[in-house]
């Protein structure tokens, strides 16, 4: 059965390793380490299948095991230096030698050599049933002469004018940079991810139905436990008859997982009922089986987090089927993918209601009408995660970074590489439009079908099929940011219409309800125009005045606001929220337009449309609500009276049938 382990460690100096010993013990040669005058050999029954991968600019002398390893040695001279990164990676049994060797060298290749590392390799076979590899590799890059590089430079920190910052002893400020991506945790994931999906082509290629993953059982919604990795020395024992720990935890894990498996449905059940610390999941017996169905069916744990990484594989996949579909007259998984993603919309709705029911047991001062689903998710997930409710204080900065992340969420569901701004979407949209045009007058295509398409080559083929999946992308994103827009105007102003705003004006409107929240109230919007809005106090725009009239005393300044208005200062470094600010302190008068206009535009890497420039606030209103749309807006007095009697009929008409359907259970009965 093809397993999954892939472990990694550093070997370092600190812990008393040698990199020369360490290479010796897993290739089972026989190595001199320069550094302790010792000779290093582990005999090993089954020798193991060793080799070394270089990068081409790296010396022809890193081929040669002994003098790689001394030269490590030589070069890392601090007592807690890292020598060597090192990996132990389980290989598949279904796959022969040639075939795991070949597996092998592939993926350190591409994996680590391809990085700048070099890679030294060794496969033990010793255990028929334990197949796998040791690489180590070096952790300091070769620069293009061959010669050893430097793990990390010293960056010097600036302000915002260019001006050198200094720490208090005097000394110049600086950080600690690394010239390579092999320390970062997105890296480790690549190669973790990397290992399974390339060994998963192996096994496909060579005709074996099984696969393997990366993710954690909890991820995939798996009840059984993960078993732990024995190694060789825990299986030789066992054949001696010794007793080993780690076949023993072994032995225990299987008869749990096969108790588990007969108690899987029960266990799911449990999972939703059990109360934390009092905080319990507000689902319904029916609701319960419910998600214990759809967690079966989809293959996860229901939780919003999950749902939500489950609809970004879900469109991916359906673009992917889509685009292929173009290509190809052979069975659509389409419907497939309609059918999971109908069952993921499904959960959402459960998960939604638990989550408002949470809001109203935990937070019953919250305004929840003026929140997005997704933060209300977002916060009852988090609130089961604490095993406690948050504090206000939490709350509101919880609530504050949640909605500002909201839109980033939405758009990596669909987008590998989200855009900022619905401009560089626009744009993106126009050039992948007219390359498709252009694309059909090349090759002299009238519409895209699988007859039309059978001319080009394969080639041709593939960079379609790049700008389609793109061009659907973008589409899908347009639309996602539109209606994210749309949504947040209707939560705030309901009555007001939507449909008649432009993008940016629906943006602008999203900013002003982001910036001002609770304070946009019905009885302020009656006097908006002759009493504008200011949400900070006059010392706070003065020193704000300061801020941008002084540019050389802009860090001292920056340091002060942090301590004293430490929201002023986050909103600051949001180029949306930035502009909201500034228009308040032009209206004070305490700062020049153009000087207001000119720092903004330093800092925004686009074009700021006209919407979007700093002016007066009161400016910003009249824009916002005019007469027109102040009078849309303020109709939703009416309109939440409508909404009241609404529900009142709906709650009366619920309770008729519920006592009709306690007459009928009486009827029965009696009978």
């Amino acid at each position: 059965m093809a397993i999954y382990h892939f472990s990694g460690q550093i070997i370092s100096r600190s812990k008393g390793q040698s990199a020369v010993a360490s290479a010796a013990y897993r290739s089972g040669e026989k190595l001199y380490d320069e550094r302790y005058g010792q000779t290093k050999f582990y005999k090993r029954e089954v020798a193991p299948i060793t080799f070394i991968l270089k990068p081409d600019h790296a010396p022809e002398w890193c081929l040669e095991r002994e003098r790689l390893w001394n030269e490590v040695e030589k070069h890392e001279k601090a007592k807690n230096s890292q020598l060597a990164r090192e990996f132990n990676v389980a290989l598949s049994v279904e796959l022969s030698v040639d075939q795991q060797v070949a597996l092998t060298k592939e993926y350190c290749q591409t994996a680590f050599v391809d990085r700048g590392m070099v890679a030294d390799v060794a496969i033990h076979l010793d255990d028929a049933h334990n197949p796998h590899f040791h690489v180590m590799l070096t952790t300091r890059p070769f620069d293009e002469n061959g010669n050893w590089g430097i793990k990390s430079r010293k960056v010097y920190l600036y302000d915002e004018e260019g001006n050198p910052l200094y720490t208090k002893s005097g000394y110049r400020a600086n950080r600690k940079e690394n010239v390579t991506d092999w320390d970062h945790k997105e890296t480790m994931h690549e190669w973790r991810k990397g290992w399974a999906d390339l060994t998963n082509t192996y096994l496909e290629k060579n005709g074996f139905s099984e696969r393997i993953t990366e993710q954690s059982h909890a991820a995939l919604g798996r009840v059984d436990q993960p078993t732990i990795h024995e190694g060789v020395v825990a299986r030789e024992m066992t054949k001696k008859g010794k007793i080993s720990d780690r076949v023993q935890i072994n032995v225990l894990i299987k008869k749990e997982n096969a108790t588990q498996e007969i108690l899987q449905d029960v266990k799911q059940d449990l999972r939703f009922t059990e109360e934390r610390e009092g905080i319990q999941r507000l689902l319904s017996p029916n609701e319960k089986k419910q998600i214990a169905a759809l967690s079966k069916e989809l293959k996860l744990f229901i939780s919003y987090d999950n749902l939500v990484e489950k609809k970004r594989i879900l469109v991916n996949w359906l673009t992917n089927e889509k685009t292929a579909v173009l290509f190809s007259d052979g069975p659509s998984r389409i419907e497939t993918i309609l059918s999971q993603d109908e069952k993921v919309e499904e959960a959402f709705t459960l998960i939604a209601k638990e989550s408002n029911r949470m809001m109203a047991r935990y937070y019953p001062e919250l305004q929840v009408d003026q929140l997005s689903q997704h933060a209300i998710n977002r916060l009852a997930e988090e609130t089961m995660q604490r095993e406690r409710p948050l504090t206000k204080e939490e709350t509101n900065q919880f609530l504050t970074v949640e909605t500002n992340q909201e839109l980033a969420t939405y758009l990596k569901i669909i987008a590998k590489q989200p855009l900022e701004t619905y401009d560089e979407y626009n744009k993106r949209y126009n050039r992948l439009q007219t390359q498709l045009e252009t694309f059909k007058t090349n090759y002299h295509i009238a519409h895209f079908t699988p007859e039309t398409l059978q001319s080009l080559t394969s080639e041709q083929q593939a960079a379609l099929k790049y700008i389609v999946k793109d061009f659907e992308r973008t589409k899908l994103a347009l639309k996602v940011i539109d209606g994210y827009y749309e949504a947040k105007i209707n939560r705030v102003f309901p009555t007001l219409d939507v449909a008649g705003l432009s993008i940016h004006e629906r943006i602008l409107y999203g900013d002003a309800i982001d910036y001002y929240g609770d304070r946009l109230t019905l009885s302020t919007l009656q006097n908006i125009h002759e009493h504008p809005l200011f949400k900070y106090d006059d010392s706070a725009y003065e020193l704000l005045a300061r801020y941008l009239n002084e540019p050389r005393q802009r860090s001292a300044i920056q340091a002060t606001l942090a301590a004293d208005y430490p929201t002023l200062a986050e909103e600051l470094q949001d180029p949306r929220l930035r502009t909201m600010v500034c228009n308040e302190v032009l209206e004070k008068g305490l700062v020049a337009e153009q000087i207001v206009t000119d720092y903004v535009q330093t800092l925004q890497k686009e074009t700021i449309y006209p919407e979007f420039q700093p002016q007066k606030v009161s400016l910003l209103f009249r824009t916002l609500f005019r007469p027109q749309r102040l009078e849309q807006i303020l109709k939703q007095i009416a309109y939440e009276e409508a909404q009241q009697i609404h529900d009142q009929e709906r709650q009366h008409k619920k309770a008729l049938r519920k006592k009709k359907q306690n007459r009928m259970k009486g009827l029965r009965g009696n009978r």
